[in-house]
């Protein structure tokens, strides 16, 4: 505390020539260490901060002070990138334990498509936000390529493999139940 190259606060503001605040850096009442930048008119632009928890997170906005891309890293270590549309998530790109993957989503923010790879394996699965059924096509980790198409169950309806020895399979199921299946 002696030393004269040393300030202490609990929050610095700084001001333009204008006396508009356009940078912001403290610790707010939830406990997050904050740093806020504005634009010239005081609007909020961008956010860095670290949770009270200590968790790191990176928020742009837009000219309405909506959130356009928020960058952190979750509890388990997991880093993500979300990019809005102004009100709802549109796109999400994280890094888990399996590996990477990417989702896509439509206005209500509801998952549409999503692609993943990892542990030798790659995905990509569609997804009807009304809930009536999936389509997955993909590379097994045994390298084995497949499509598989479900119900709004779950249920298996349509499959078809390709071995790596190139051994095919083919299974449907018809609309009244019965299953066609080729070796």
């Amino acid at each position: 505390m002696g030393n004269p190259a040393t300030v202490v606060a609990q929050r610095f503001l700084l001001q333009d020539s204008g006396g508009v605040v356009r940078a912001a850096l403290g610790v707010n009442d939830q406990g997050e260490v904050l740093l806020a930048l504005m634009d010239a008119r005081g609007q909020g632009r961008a956010d860095m901060s670290v949770t009270a928890e200590g968790l790191p997170r990176f928020e742009l906005f837009d000219s309405a002070g909506n959130t356009r891309a928020l960058i952190n890293v979750d509890e388990q270590d997991t880093p993500s990138l979300a990019l809005y549309d102004g009100r709802m998530a549109r796109a999400i790109v994280s890094v888990m334990g399996q590996g990477p993957y990417v989702a896509l989503a439509d206005e209500q923010s509801r998952r549409q498509i999503t692609l993943g790879a990892g542990a030798g394996m790659a995905q990509i699965l569609f997804e009807d936000a009304s809930n009536s059924g999936t389509c997955a096509i993909g590379i097994g980790a045994n390298r084995t390529v497949g499509m598989t198409v479900a119900d709004s169950k779950g249920e298996t309806k349509v499959e078809a493999l390709l071995q790596p020895d190139g051994k095919a399979g083919f299974m449907a199921v018809h609309l009244d139940g019965q299953v066609s299946t080729l070796p």
